[in-house]
């Protein structure tokens, strides 16, 4: 179901229907559950979608009123939809608890580098845990003595992995 006013429909009509019960609905009812503005042919045309992939099936319709019932594919379908609306709605809390946690830790990070030494350049006017956003940049600088053991490490290991290599070719050869 590719249509939004498509999948619309098939949720007020689930809301309404009872699995296996044929249910007459106006189209007035039916237009209540959807979104301002949903013209006549647009819910005429979803109707004839549903019916067509056998997420309903219309005994009859008489001009502004369905006799109808959901079949199983339908209150499946329905069931999905709601399931994805609710990981969409669970998603987003998510992203805004990590938000808050972000923030909350880029303060703590803050603190613990201008504890350590390091440079901290906040780029907002702000202050406090509360003010921390995303618009605030936090530049911890770089240790030399960091830098420089790392290199040395670095230059070790590939200095020996390039004695071991001339070692071997050295005795293949």
């Amino acid at each position: 179901m590719p249509r939004e006013t498509t999948i619309k429909v098939l949720q007020a009509v689930c809301q309404v229907a009872k699995p296996g019960e044929y249910i007459i609905l106006s189209r007035s009812e039916l237009a209540a559950g959807l979104p301002a503005g949903t013209e006549r042919r647009e819910i005429d045309s979803a109707m004839m979608e549903l019916q067509a992939d056998d997420y309903i099936a219309v005994r009859y319709s008489d001009g502004d009123v369905y006799c109808l019932t959901v079949q199983t594919k339908g209150f499946v379908a329905c069931e999905k939809i709601k399931e994805r609306e609710e990981a969409k709605k669970e998603e987003e809390q998510q992203r805004l608890k990590e938000k808050n946690f972000v923030s909350s830790s880029a303060l703590e990070n803050q603190v613990a580098a201008v504890a350590d030494g390091d440079i901290v350049s906040i780029n907002s006017s702000e202050a406090g845990a509360n003010a921390v956003s995303q618009a605030n940049t936090v530049r911890i600088g770089f240790s030399l003595k960091k830098l420089f053991w790392a290199c040395m490490g670095g230059s070790f290991i590939g200095g020996l992995i390039a004695g071991a290599v001339v070692a071997i070719l050295t005795k293949l050869f």
